[in-house]
């Protein structure tokens, strides 16, 4: 939950859920912002000015595929955040989407990661079917869905929106403006990295924020 009080309008909270503030990135300092992630290609990737809600800013904008090949089927678009490894935590990010409306556009939210092919994602999409719109494993072969509770759609529009990412003992959940969207009770890959991305469309991040427990 972002701060909403004056004196902290910029801020987030100290703690969520019990868990304390361990990453915030909303790309005010520019290109040093762009220092704190690791891509799958950088190129992909660049600091724009755009209006989010109302307020003119800088964001972190997916502006083409990347030019990746992972080693099995997984999302190709991916900004790792950098030095931070994670058991429980809360993820929060304010994204939009900028590809044109069509059916399973998405966006997704890595957890769990310990590389490329060892991974757990949100696959935040337009319409639901059998791959999109979907929690998935990637745990050394093609990515596999673990969704237990399903939504039929994530309604993207033109506005940017707050996707939060839970992870604890029960296993994840996911919201979309405060809605529980997905669930999934898998608990492979219980640590690892976080990042934020796409399958193969294009989209803004204006800010990411992260509370958990850290692990080496």
């Amino acid at each position: 939950m972002f701060a909403t009080d004056a004196h902290a309008a910029d801020q987030p909270a100290k703690d969520n859920s019990g868990l304390p503030l361990l990453f915030h990135e909303d790309f005010k300092s520019g290109s040093d912002a762009l220092n704190r992630f690791a891509f799958t290609d950088k190129d992909a990737w660049k600091l724009v000015q755009d209006d989010v809600n109302g307020i003119k800013q800088n964001v972190l904008s997916l502006v083409k595929q990347s030019n990746y090949k992972p080693l099995v089927r997984s999302p190709i678009n991916i900004a790792w955040i950098n030095d931070l490894n994670v058991s429980h935590f809360v993820l929060e990010a304010k994204c939009k989407i900028t590809t044109a409306p069509i059916p399973h556009r998405d966006l997704c939210f890595f957890f769990g990661v310990g590389d490329a092919s060892h991974m757990l994602y949100c696959h935040l999409a337009q319409e639901e079917d059998k791959i999109h719109n979907q929690i998935h494993l990637v745990n050394g072969k093609d990515r596999e869905p673990v969704t237990v509770k399903h939504a039929k759609t994530t309604p993207w529009d033109d506005k940017y929106h707050i996707v939060k990412i839970v992870r604890d003992d029960k296993g994840a959940s996911v919201y979309f403006d405060d809605t529980l969207r997905m669930t999934t009770d898998c608990k492979e890959l219980p640590t690892g990295k976080l990042g934020v991305g796409s399958f193969d469309d294009l989209g803004n991040f204006a800010e990411i924020t992260v509370w958990g427990k850290k692990v080496d």
